[in-house]
């Protein structure tokens, strides 16, 4: 569903649920195809496990129609196999 940002009710602010990388390492990938002379290496996040947890709308911007928490144990999501 869409997420709306800063919206408050009389108990607070709506659960938003929102998943994100919860530990990630940087590996070094060298692209394919780049001219002669430049550098073809890039540092690259890569996410190792899954957190999910309500959406921090005081700090996070929570508008947008987001992964959800079932992808945080689907097969190809973060943590899934």
């Amino acid at each position: 569903g869409i997420r709306v940002m800063g919206v408050m009710g009389p108990l607070g602010p709506p659960p938003q649920s929102s998943c994100t990388y919860g530990a990630l390492r940087y590996e070094r990938w060298a692209l394919w195809g780049c001219p002669i002379g430049s550098d073809p290496r890039v540092l690259l996040p890569v996410a190792l496990s899954c957190r999910c947890a309500r959406c921090p709308i005081a700090t996070s911007d929570c508008t947008v129609q987001g992964l959800g928490p079932a992808f945080c144990g689907a097969p190809g999501g973060f943590g899934g196999e």
